[in-house]
């Protein structure tokens, strides 16, 4: 009887460690379940951000595109109202009477075409600034026009001819 208290004992014994042993494998299952689940919602946002990230960055991409197209549709429109002026060369250094005429006759043409330009784009756009800055240029166009005058008749004057 003494041997089989002796083994009862042992069993109790060991089944109190198999006991103790199942709940602490038990807790670090719990645990590691808990972590799997955050890292599993970790995962799932990262996912989510990323497919954000993703779609932001197409969006620009085809906002960028469609800025450069417009920017180059803009510049060919230019391109043809201006009518080749950007292929004529102007120089301060010319000075037969005939050039001075030509290229002040140019001049006039292209402030005029920037004062109906701006009036134009003023209406469409309903800007008073643009009223504004196309009436300043005016007024500059008609100042320097009297200006010029003013500088003839001295000259004339100075140099003998009235």
């Amino acid at each position: 009887m003494a041997a089989d208290n002796k083994d009862m004992e042992e069993q109790k014994a060991a089944k109190a460690e198999a006991e103790e042993a199942k709940a602490v494998a038990e807790g670090d299952l719990a645990t590691t379940e808990k972590a799997l689940a955050e890292a599993q919602a970790a995962l799932a946002e990262c996912n989510k951000n990323c497919m954000q990230v993703a779609t932001d960055h197409a969006e620009t991409v085809q906002g960028r595109t469609e800025e450069l197209a417009a920017i180059a549709e803009a510049k060919k429109i230019l391109e043809e109202s201006t009518g080749g002026a950007e292929s004529q060369t102007y120089s301060l250094l010319q000075t037969s009477s005939g050039s001075k005429i030509r290229m002040r006759a140019r001049s006039n043409l292209a402030s005029a075409d920037l004062i109906s330009l701006l009036k134009r784009l003023a209406d469409e756009h309903h800007s008073t600034a643009l009223t504004q800055l196309a009436s300043r240029v005016s007024a500059t166009e008609d100042w320097g026009y009297w200006w010029r005058r003013c500088i003839r008749k001295g000259e004339r004057t100075h140099s003998g001819h009235d």
